[in-house]
Formats: C-alpha cells, structure tokens, sequence
C-alpha cells in the first residue's frame, strides 16, 4: 500500500491599491514498487501594486524541489541496436512462478518460466539499482505598466528562469 501526503496553505490580501498572495506545499507519495517515491516542495508568490496614477506592478515568482527515486520499470530498452526486454515488471512475467523469494533469488539470472536461464531477477532491479533525480527550479517575472493617456498603456516584461537536475544512477 502506496501512501500519499499532500499538504498545501496559502494566503492573501493587501489594500486597493496592493494585493498579495502566497502558497506552498508540500507532497510526499511513496511508490508501488519497493524503494520508490516522489516528494515535491513549492512555494508561489504574487504582488500586484498600483504604484501611483501612471504606474502598475505585477510581480510573480514560482519555485520547486522535486526528488524522485524510481525504479527501472521500462519494458524495452535498445542497446547497441537490439532490443532487449528490461525493467522489473517484464521480467517479473518472465521469472519462474514457483520460486519463492529467499536468497537463491538474488542471484543475477533465474528460471524462466518455459525452463531457460538468462532473465534478470526482478527484485535485483528493486534492490540493487539505485536511481535519485533532483530537480530545483525558480520562474519569476515581472511586468510594469506604464499609463501613457487614457487608451495608451506601454507594458514592459522581464523574467528569468533558473533550473537545476542532477541525477544518481547505479
């Protein structure tokens, strides 16, 4: 059984002329295979801000970590041209029904079903491979108004983005 947190919490206000808003959150779901999961972590802020008479501000900034740790559930993977049938979940078809999980199991190569030896134990891929991604990522812009007369209004933007990965794979 998969558990999931979700946890979020937000606030706003201001005046006519100033209004805010914050929010972040936070969710934690474990995976449905062993040694699985994915936690994220957020927090979003707007500003909007009538200045004086000719001036508007809008203001708005998003930022997350995300760290996943997965397993290799891919079906197929091509290595040097051919294809070849991977990740937990194909072979845990191919596997042998009948034997049972103790240490014998974690070997590299067990029994296929039809009574050949070359599938991986798919446990080994629960246990064994190890694959974390981070990810930090910031977007925020900013936008200013400027009223020129009554039905002129030049609008200027900037913005920047900022975005970090790294991933452990073994």
């Amino acid at each position: 059984n998969a558990t999931s947190n979700d946890l979020n919490l937000g606030m706003s206000g201001g005046s006519k002329d100033i209004k805010y808003n914050i929010s972040g959150g936070f969710l934690n779901t474990e995976g449905l295979l062993k040694n699985t999961s994915f936690d994220r972590y957020s927090l979003r802020g707007n500003l909007n801000a009538k200045l004086n008479k000719v001036v508007n501000l809008n203001w708005n900034a998003v930022g997350a970590v995300v760290e996943s740790n997965r397993s290799n559930t891919n079906t197929t993977r091509f290595d040097g041209g051919a294809a070849e049938r991977s990740g937990v979940i194909v072979k845990a078809f191919m596997a042998s029904p009948v034997m049972g999980v103790n240490e014998s199991w974690f070997t590299d190569e067990v029994e296929n079903s039809n009574g050949s030896f070359g599938a991986f134990n798919p446990l080994t891929d629960l246990t064994d491979q190890y694959y974390n991604k981070k990810n930090f990522n910031v977007n925020t812009n900013l936008r200013l108004y400027f009223k020129i007369t009554d039905k002129l209004t030049f609008v200027t933007r900037g913005g920047f983005r900022f975005i970090h990965d790294k991933l452990d794979r073994y």
